[in-house]
């Protein structure tokens, strides 16, 4: 006799859990392994493993860190040097001390937390439109309901933020100011400061997701909603070492006010015991010897080398067949349309198996359907310079075809 699971799986696990599109590509992606136009990771070879490589070795001295880590919101060395870092960058709020920045397996861990504690089933999460994938995922575990807030390349609008507010009172406003995923847009300076007004008036929550910032093409950016949010402590700020260090490395921050601090760490205790401090360690030895300015201008000239040659080989193969896109200012990604395909998700697959390319279709970005259906999202950032022009010319046939079928 077997047990019928299907009757024994809880009502959340059943109603609020929704299969990964994109873990669904990425299965087909594994076993075809295209050029990568869609992953939105760094290429391994960029990592930056002979630096790490002595810090390894010595993590091993200091056995004190194998074991149940004392400091249940992480490495209190490497959480003073983010400290500083954010104090110096001034992205932090002037309230922000060490024991409000509590260190995550990865700023995606970040996520689900701050969704179970902060949203009750039935709370109203803004989003923009369209918006990062696993963040709907997390939200919509813990039984959140989404209204999509419009936003252009200039970040998202105020007037539809607060006509949002106005209307529906959401919970949070969940944002990536900073090239955002998946469309590389960055909110302006007037734009925050107004957004941020709207969510006071509003009682709303900001949650600032950031893992693209010192992906930079530009000089400087604006404000953090955090810096401008001086005494105002409704703004969280979510961080990642994933693209500036290495994503399997699964270390993030996140900056949380007082009130929350005792709280998401009771709510990581139902999760984990002990955070892994030997990783945090080798984190925080990396980032205290680096030169921080030299470090990551070497990362953003790579990517906007990588961005330039993406831009411009798509318009040499792709603008003949109607493809319009964005020249993103940093980040990973380049947000386009392409006219003329009646179903994304096949042609996307149809590239992968018979052409071996993989781009990532748009309409995966939104919380309503029939939206996006002519966009694709295109990631420079896993691919070399020849694996651009090879992809794209792939791509090219990939598209002649499947409109010929």
């Amino acid at each position: 006799m077997t047990i019928n699971w299907n009757n024994n799986i809880s009502k959340m696990a059943q109603d609020r859990l929704s299969p990964s599109l994109l873990g669904d590509l990425f299965a087909i992606e594994h076993k075809y392994k295209p050029i990568c136009l869609s992953a939105g990771e760094p290429n391994s070879d960029f990592f930056p493993l002979e630096e790490l490589a002595p810090f390894f070795k010595d993590v091993c001295k200091k056995r004190e860190l194998f074991g149940y880590y004392p400091f249940h919101a992480g490495h209190v060395g490497l959480r003073e040097w983010i400290k500083n870092w954010m104090k110096d960058d001034n992205i932090a709020a002037p309230w922000v001390e060490v024991d409000n920045i509590i260190l995550t397996t990865g700023s995606q861990q970040g996520l689900a937390l701050l969704s179970d504690l902060l949203v009750d089933e039935g709370d109203l999460v803004a989003v923009e439109a369209p918006t990062y994938l696993e963040a709907l995922r997390a939200f919509r575990k813990s039984g959140a309901n989404f209204i999509e807030v419009e936003a252009d390349e200039n970040g998202i609008i105020p007037e539809s933020f607060e006509m949002v507010c106005k209307q529906n009172k959401p919970r949070l406003l969940y944002t990536i100011p900073n090239f955002q995923n998946p469309t590389g847009s960055v909110t302006s300076l007037e734009r925050r400061k107004s957004i941020l007004k709207i969510a006071q008036k509003f009682d709303v929550v900001i949650i600032e997701d950031d893992p693209y910032r010192y992906v930079s093409f530009i000089d400087s950016l604006p404000d953090s909603y955090m810096s401008l949010s001086g005494d105002d402590d409704r703004v969280i700020y979510l961080g990642s070492f994933s693209k500036i260090i290495c994503p399997g490395i699964r270390c993030g921050w996140m900056i949380v006010p007082v009130p929350l601090v005792k709280k998401v760490t009771q709510l990581r205790h139902t999760i984990e015991i002990s955070l892994p401090a030997s990783l945090q360690h080798i984190v925080y030895c990396f980032c205290n010897q680096m030169d921080r300015k030299q470090y990551f201008n070497k990362i953003q000239k790579v990517y906007k080398n990588r961005c330039d040659v993406l831009v411009s080989t798509l318009n040499e193969t792709m603008a003949d067949k109607g493809l319009e896109m964005n020249f993103p200012k940093g980040g990973y990604f380049i947000w386009s349309h392409l006219p003329g395909i009646n179903n994304m998700r096949n042609f996307v697959e149809y590239s992968i198996i018979n052409f071996g390319v993989s781009v990532t279709p748009g309409y995966i970005f939104y919380v309503r359907s029939g939206q996006g259906l002519d966009t694709l999202r295109f990631s420079f950032a896993k691919v070399s310079l020849e694996e651009i022009s090879e992809g794209c010319e792939r791509l090219a046939r990939s598209y002649d075809s499947f409109v010929a079928l």
